[in-house]
């Protein structure tokens, strides 16, 4: 048998509390490493809100107050000159009237150079005859036209009777006249108020004539008839040619006027 030997177990090992060390260190690791991200992170957000704190200051202070961008902004000065307001010349008149007058039979007529007495028979002669030449005369009552008429238009209109139309003496004119109460000779010559105020226009056997001046001076000198000559632009017989004239029916003969009134004031 063995001597009985006294057993001497082994010292305990480390390895738990190793185990335990390094535990804790990694625990105090960690908490120190949290620590820092934490500590880090509120650094950077700090940094970034104080930065952006200060952008928005900056950026308020650039910006118009509200009291400044209610406030109008002062434009240059305009001189504007008014312009007189000028009323139409027809802006105090009445609408416009129409009236027809017709001639005078007694009054109508013609006279030749060589004549010693007027034609007052139904047609009247202008151009060359027989004996010379002979003009046309006719006379229109205007009383029936306001004395304080403005007239507007006068269109004289008639017909015309021919054999051969005479084209060899011009144009056919009208001269403004004052001949009386009576149709004489001597007529065929008078002194006219203004000589050839208006052509005679012709159109086959119709003619017209605008006498507009003629009758606003009849009217505005207070005359109760309106008197014309019409009479053709040469005078002069054309030897080896056929004598030849124009004839209006005193029928056909009207006057058209048109004129306005002055508006009466209330």
């Amino acid at each position: 048998m063995y001597p009985q030997q006294d057993y001497i177990p082994p010292p305990p090992t480390k390895t738990k509390n190793k185990s335990k060390i390094k535990l804790i260190f990694l625990i105090v690791a960690m908490i120190f490493l949290t620590n820092l991200i934490v500590g880090f992170s509120g650094f950077m957000y700090g940094r970034i809100i104080f930065q952006n704190t200060n952008q928005k200051d900056s950026a308020e202070q650039n910006l118009p107050s509200i009291s400044d961008a209610l406030t109008p902004t002062p434009s240059p000065t305009q001189h504007i000159t008014s312009t007189p307001v000028t009323k139409s010349p027809i802006s105090n008149l009445t609408r416009e009237r129409s009236i027809i007058l017709n001639i005078e039979n007694s009054l109508s007529g013609n006279v030749e150079s060589s004549s010693s007495s007027a034609n007052i028979k139904k047609n009247i002669i202008v151009g060359e005859t027989e004996s010379g030449f002979s003009r046309g005369f006719l006379t229109f009552d205007i009383t029936k036209i306001p004395a304080r008429a403005r007239v507007n238009s006068a269109v004289i209109r008639f017909d015309l009777n021919y054999e051969n139309f005479p084209s060899q003496y011009g144009k056919l004119y009208i001269d403004h006249l004052t001949y009386g109460d009576s149709l004489d000779p001597s007529d065929y010559a008078l002194s006219s108020l203004v000589s050839n105020i208006s052509q005679v226009k012709i159109e086959k056997n119709k003619a017209e004539a605008d006498i507009t001046k003629v009758l606003a001076n009849d009217v505005d000198n207070s005359r109760a008839k309106s008197q014309i000559r019409i009479h053709y632009e040469i005078e002069k017989k054309f030897a080896n040619s056929i004598s030849s004239n124009l004839q209006i029916p005193k029928q056909t003969i009207y006057l058209e006027v048109k004129y306005t009134l002055p508006k009466v004031s209330e």
